[in-house]
C-alpha cells in the first residue's frame, strides 16, 4: 500500500518540488537482485535534494514493461538529457554503463561515479568522471552530493 513516506508518495512529492534529477546508471539484472541498492541510492539522493531516475524501476517497472533495445536506449538518452547528473554505480560493470556515461559526457552532463571500496575503476570512466565516491554504505552518497559545488 502507498502510505505516508512510501516511494510512490516521495516520487509525487519530487515532481511537485521540481527537484533536480540524477540519472542512475547501474548494472541491469533480469531478476532485479540489486533492487534494494537502487532504493537505498534513491533514498540517499533524495536526502540530498535530488530525484533519481532509474530505467529498471521508472521505465520498465521492475520488468513489467518491455521495450525493444532501440526504444529503451532512446528513452534512456532522453532521460539523461533531462538530468543534472549521471550517477554511475560501478561496483558491478556492464556495457550499458559505458554507453550511458559516454552519452552523458558527449552532452556535457557531469558524471558522478560511486562504487564499493574494492571495486575496479576503469581508467576510461575515471577520465570522464567529475567526482568519485568509494562508499561502504549507500547513505554516504547523501554527504557526497551535498558537498558538490553547485
Amino acid at each position: 500500500m502507498d502510505g505516508p513516506g512510501s516511494l510512490a508518495q516521495l516520487q509525487t512529492m519530487d515532481e511537485t518540488l521540481n527537484l533536480p534529477k540524477i540519472y542512475l546508471a547501474i548494472k541491469y539484472y533480469p531478476d532485479h537482485q540489486n533492487r534494494s541498492l537502487i532504493e537505498a541510492i534513491t533514498a540517499a539522493n533524495r536526502q540530498a535534494g535530488y530525484k533519481t531516475i532509474c530505467v529498471a524501476r521508472d521505465l520498465e517497472n521492475w520488468g513489467l514493461i518491455h521495450f525493444t533495445a532501440a526504444d529503451l536506449m532512446q528513452k534512456s538518452f532522453e532521460l539523461i538529457r533531462q538530468s543534472r547528473y549521471l550517477m554511475v554505480e560501478y561496483t558491478n560493470k556492464g556495457t550499458g554503463l559505458g554507453i550511458e556515461a559516454g552519452f552523458a559526457f558527449a552532452n556535457a552532463i557531469p558524471i558522478l561515479t560511486v562504487l564499493s571500496p574494492k571495486a575496479d575503476f576503469s581508467e576510461t570512466l575515471a577520465g570522464i568522471t567529475a567526482a568519485t565516491l568509494r562508499y561502504q554504505q549507500p547513505q554516504e552518497i547523501t554527504a557526497f552530493l551535498t558537498n558538490l559545488a553547485p
